[in-house]
């Protein structure tokens, strides 16, 4: 389970069976993958883009990810 190797142990050892496989299926799912893949994309234009409405637009769609995981 790659995406809990930077989990603190308290956290893991609170997790149930049932809680690491609704990570993992969330994790593998296509939505998560695409806005995972987008998110990475963002924030390394954000490294070279120095235009303060592109980044701000950038930034905001950025900050609609969560929402799309509902």
């Amino acid at each position: 389970m790659n995406y809990l190797d930077y989990t603190p142990e308290e956290v893991l050892n609170a997790l149930t069976t049932e809680d690491k496989n609704w990570i993992k299926e969330l994790y593998d799912s296509f939505v998560f993958r695409r806005i995972k893949k987008r998110y990475i994309e963002i924030y390394g234009e954000l490294k070279t883009v120095k235009d303060v409405e592109s980044r701000s637009k950038l930034l905001a769609e950025s900050h609609t990810f969560l929402d799309q995981l509902e």
